[in-house]
Order: C-alpha cells, then structure tokens, then sequence
C-alpha cells in the first residue's frame, strides 16, 4: 500500500484494468508477452499470476525466473551476472517475435 500512496491519485485506480492485468476478466487482444522475473522481488507474485493468467487465455506467453536477483537486477549487468543472461535472453525472444 506504500506504493500505490505514492503512485496513483487514489486507491482505487490500482484497480483499473490496464494495471490490474492479471485479474482483467477478458485478455483477448493483447500481445505476445515476455515476463521476466527476479527470485527475491516484491512484484514477483504479480509476475507469475500474469503469465498464468496469460496462458490461460491461450496467449504466447514466455515466462523466465531468475535464481539469486532481486528486483530491478535486470539492468545491472556490471555487477550481477544472471543481468546479462536476462538481457540476451529479452533480446533473442523478441528477435523471435519481429522475424
């Protein structure tokens, strides 16, 4: 609840549906999606009810957990070595989608 304090005007707009995703009832129409997810991360719960709600709307989803990150380790390639990993990884899946 300290986040959303300090994100959103009021509570409730936490719940509109082009933030609250993975509860949205009908996710026909979006697009290919690739989660990637740190192992210690507070949004890591959201990360994974997203790609199972994804999936169950039969939408490509490409999901990839990272053991021993924490949240935002994906641009921290100098100093954590799964950032790299995590970066080619991102690169070659969409390289996959644009082809």
């Amino acid at each position: 609840m300290w986040f959303v304090s300090h994100i959103f005007a009021k509570p409730e707009d936490a719940r509109d549906p082009r933030i609250d995703l993975y509860k949205k009832s009908d996710l026909r129409g979006l697009p290919p999606t690739i989660i990637i997810n740190a192992a210690t991360d507070p949004l890591r719960s959201d990360g994974d009810l997203l790609a199972a709600a994804l999936r169950q709307a039969k939408l490509m989803t490409v999901y990839k957990l990272h053991p021993g990150t924490a949240h935002e380790f994906f641009g921290m390639d100098k100093v954590v070595p799964n950032a790299s990993a995590a970066q080619k990884f991102a690169g070659e899946e969409h390289g996959k989608r644009l082809r």
